[in-house]
């Protein structure tokens, strides 16, 4: 399934709407620390897929003039 949300959570990550983006950079924070993306729970395809959709618009975001997006981005 994780395919299937890669343009959400890009597009999540790039909404002008600075709640919905910080909410989705904390959730891939939370995504990319469990330890099913270590353990092979989930697909090393779909995860190295989700990082190329999604990385480029979170390194855009380490750079964001609101603090509390910049922190949540790194």
């Amino acid at each position: 399934m994780l395919p299937t949300f890669s343009q959400f959570f890009k597009d999540s990550v790039e909404n002008l709407r600075s709640g919905i983006s910080k909410s989705s950079l904390m959730f891939l924070n939370e995504f990319f620390k469990a330890d099913h993306c270590h353990h092979g729970d989930t697909s090393g395809d779909a995860v190295t897929g989700l990082i190329e959709k999604v990385m480029p618009s979170v390194l855009i975001k380490t750079n964001y003039e609101k603090v509390f997006i910049s922190r949540e981005a790194k």
